[in-house]
């Protein structure tokens, strides 16, 4: 079971549900407990590709479920971040990415291709990782009244420097990235987007 990438994959769904519930307690201990968790969660993502490569373990149900187990946690993270103060149209741009990626994927799947991840779609995923670690710690910060650290207002806000910069990042490869899956489609498939008028009798 151990050498089987999917059952350290599922692991991101499995851990998607206490992590959602800590996040909406809004306690200084209940973001303290959900920090190793999502670096858990996180640290399977690395496991999974680990196992793939050392065992040649590479499957079309793989290519599809590993990126689909990396956006539902992604995506009911950044949901419940929104009561931390995440912009609201944020996750929508994340959200409507992965909702293309899923028309994208299931077209694809039809065509009789598994279309695992692209390089674009990986640095995505690493900066999203990166900022939603940096908005939780923000977050913390925050709910621990500047106790943790002595200059705490000062280095509260170079911190949010830091977490809009990786956001910015984020989201710009998030555009880019779906801009580049969707031109591979085209150039393998040679999709037509010619207007079908209807035939009237």
């Amino acid at each position: 079971m151990l050498k089987n990438p999917n059952f350290w994959t599922s692991w991101r769904l499995i851990l998607a549900l206490p992590i959602i519930l800590l996040l909406s307690h809004h306690t200084f201990w209940s973001l303290v407990f959900c920090l190793p968790l999502l670096a858990f969660a996180e640290f399977t993502d690395w496991l999974d590709g680990h196992v793939v490569r050392k065992y040649d373990k590479v499957s079309d149900f793989g290519k599809i479920y590993d990126p689909y187990c990396d956006a539902t946690l992604h995506l009911l993270v950044l949901l419940f971040l929104i009561g931390y103060g995440l912009p609201i149209w944020v996750v929508a741009i994340f959200l409507a990415r992965e909702t293309s990626m899923a028309c994208v994927r299931i077209y694809c799947a039809l065509q009789g291709l598994a279309l695992g991840a692209h390089w674009p779609g990986k640095f995505k995923t690493g900066f999203q990782i990166a900022f939603i670690f940096a908005y939780v710690l923000a977050a913390l910060f925050l709910s621990s009244g500047y106790s943790v650290i002595g200059y705490g207002p000062i280095l509260f806000w170079y911190w949010m420097i830091l977490v809009y910069i990786l956001l910015f990042i984020a989201l710009a490869l998030t555009v880019y990235s779906l801009a580049e899956y969707l031109y591979f489609v085209y150039q393998k498939f040679h999709i037509s987007f010619k207007i079908v008028r209807p035939v009237l009798d």
